[in-house]
């Protein structure tokens, strides 16, 4: 007589992680009216000199950043002023530099490791403890809009954020209107 048996495995499903977020990556692919050029630019920058990867593999995978991620017409002001003072060849983004793509991405993000955390809006200090990727320290303006009443953050003085806290799974975007300009100033100056 044969006999058949077969194993059936009976797995514990409750245990089981389904990720269901949105990683900051996926959040600008998905809003391409205000984050392509943003994208573009990700995709050029290389974390090191050293990696392979992009900056755009960086902010899809886990971490935790917080970004102040420029609109598509922050970068086109800030690409035609650099055209102005003769920086770049030309206002658009098949003209700028390794080092300007660099700048505009690292002055944009802190990495707080995989042991920090991103930073909110409501942790924003003067002064943030973190710097940013370019080892710049970031300054914020707090300021009451006179007309409205609502109040507002600038970051480095000029960058005013318009969104805030729009949260990933690897941290916080903030959404600002003018690419954060690159700092010479050190702590122990301000």
């Amino acid at each position: 007589c044969i006999s058949f048996n077969s194993c059936k495995e009976d797995i514990d499903e409750s245990d089981l992680y389904t990720f269901t977020g949105e990683m900051m990556i996926d959040h600008f692919v998905n809003h391409p009216d205000t984050f392509s050029s943003y994208l573009q630019i990700l995709q050029k920058v290389h974390p090191s000199k050293r990696s392979s990867s992009t900056m755009h593999e960086l902010l899809s995978a886990r971490g935790h950043y917080t970004c102040f991620a420029p609109t598509n017409e922050a970068i086109d002001l800030y690409l035609d002023s650099l055209y102005q003072i003769g920086q770049i060849t030309a206002p658009d983004l098949s003209a700028i530099t390794d080092s300007v793509a660099e700048a505009i991405v690292f002055n944009s993000l802190i990495d707080t490791g995989d042991d920090g955390l991103a930073y909110a809006s409501t942790e924003f200090d003067s002064i943030m403890p973190t710097n940013n990727m370019n080892d710049r320290p970031i300054t914020m303006r707090f300021d009451n809009n006179e007309a409205t009443g609502i109040p507002e953050v600038y970051v480095n003085i000029y960058s005013h954020i318009i969104e805030k806290d729009i949260e990933g799974e690897n941290g916080y975007i903030h959404v600002i209107d003018h690419v954060i300009s690159p700092s010479n100033a050190t702590v122990s100056d301000m």
